[in-house]
């Protein structure tokens, strides 16, 4: 899936066709925009609260809270400032540190 975005719809329709790094990939997304709408309601924001202080439309935040988008980094990055938080890129659950740091 990487460098290709399909809509959540389409992937839905197709998800015995999907690779296990589809699967991951999805679950890692759906989690991500899981975290955002926790951090978001525990704040006690509107999405179009949160609009006002990201800058990211209040449609596309529904959109995203609801599965319909594959929203861009920056896009993701601009909804966590103000909700305090931030992206981490960490290694994978059994996986190990690369050698050639």
């Amino acid at each position: 899936m990487a460098g290709k975005t399909r809509k959540w719809k389409d992937i839905y329709e197709n998800l015995d066709a999907l690779t296990r790094e589809d699967r991951n990939e999805i679950d890692l997304k759906v989690k991500i925009v899981g975290e955002i709408l926790e951090a978001r309601k525990g704040k006690g924001l509107t999405q179009k609260e949160l609009e006002a202080i990201s800058g990211v439309k209040q449609t596309f935040i529904a959109r995203l809270e609801n599965n319909r988008m594959d929203p861009q980094l920056t896009t993701i990055l601009k909804l966590l400032h103000p909700l305090g938080m931030t992206l981490a890129v960490v290694p994978m659950e059994g996986q190990h540190k690369s050698t050639h740091e």
